[in-house]
């Protein structure tokens, strides 16, 4: 049986302009430094009890990207263009849907005023001042998700 975060990153890795430019894997993983890839859990999960009814959770999404600098000052400008593509197309597949192939009840749809899909990027020229075989940008993307009604 799949977890919800492995039935979100599969739905993620399914779209194929995210997987042309990184690979999403459910949970944190070790990997090698110039290995450009995704992970995702969940930071949170907070349940609401509407009555005697149902229970409904909203599950707190974090995808860190990791992009390995290639070598070269000039490169450097590329792989941040390049993050900010994956970045992009995991957006829009964030957005695509709002159920995610069923998964969820609603996904990235929050009150109005709210965020509904937030990117932190680290440093860039942190990351460039160091050794270009072992430095990286990341992107921490945020989203959130609320499950179908679970039984009472």
């Amino acid at each position: 049986m799949s977890t919800v975060v492995e039935g979100e990153a599969a739905y993620l890795a399914a779209d194929a302009a995210v997987g042309a430019l990184v690979t999403v894997l459910p949970y944190a993983r070790r990997h090698p430094a110039n290995v450009r890839h995704a992970q995702l859990w969940t930071e949170r999960v907070t349940e609401a009890r509407e009555g005697d009814l149902f229970t409904v959770r909203r599950y707190a999404f974090l995808l860190r990207v990791t992009w390995p600098l290639t070598s070269g000052a000039a490169s450097a400008v590329d792989d941040q263009k390049n993050l900010e593509a994956a970045v992009d197309a995991v957006a829009a597949r964030v957005r695509a849907s709002s159920s995610h192939g069923g998964l969820f009840l609603a996904v990235a749809d929050e009150r109005p005023g709210a965020d509904t899909f937030v990117v932190q990027y680290s440093d860039p020229g942190a990351a460039v001042a160091v050794e270009a075989t072992t430095s990286r940008l990341v992107a921490d993307c945020r989203w959130s998700a609320l499950s179908k009604p679970i039984s009472a």
